[in-house]
């Protein structure tokens, strides 16, 4: 699943035959993960050849940096948190119950909208389509028809 991730360069959709939307995100550039890959990979060899270990430590977390993706994306289960590592791959889920209110921004992120979806002071941030914000709104009145949908404005 990662290599597919890294070839398509955006979130995937992993559920068949269910509604999912997926988050708009910054991508690193490809250049930039080759990059700290292979500087993280020098600095792991002079750590050991040097016998300074913690130089080893920071840049094995570097070069795990480097390829480590993360994707938010709205179901009909609720909304969750993909992570994704070459070889492992794992999600944090909110359900539609635990989820309590959806913040919708017109301007912030023009032309997109940001959701911002709240599961009591904690929130997750979404940057989606007009089209797909509404389609989640409306997913989430029917999943959870307690759920506040609130427009911000300054």
């Amino acid at each position: 699943m990662w290599l597919e991730r890294w070839k398509a360069g955006e979130g995937l959709k992993i559920l068949n035959g269910a509604e999912e939307y997926i988050s708009k995100q910054r991508e690193k550039k490809i250049y930039v993960r080759i990059g700290a890959f292979l500087v993280g990979l020098y600095f792991i060899y002079y750590g050991i050849a040097n016998f300074k270990l913690y130089y080893s430590a920071l840049a094995l977390m570097v070069c795990l940096a480097a390829l480590f993706f993360k994707d938010i994306a709205a179901t009909e289960k609720g909304v969750e948190i993909r992570y994704l590592l070459p070889g492992w791959h794992f999600e944090s889920p909110w359900t539609w119950a635990e989820i309590t209110h959806i913040a919708v921004d017109y301007k912030k992120a023009r032309p997109d909208v940001m959701l911002h979806i709240g599961k009591g002071n904690v929130h997750r941030i979404m940057t989606v389509t007009p089209q797909d914000a509404a389609d989640i709104e409306d997913l989430a009145k029917e999943q959870n028809p307690a759920i506040r949908v609130t427009t911000m404005t300054d």
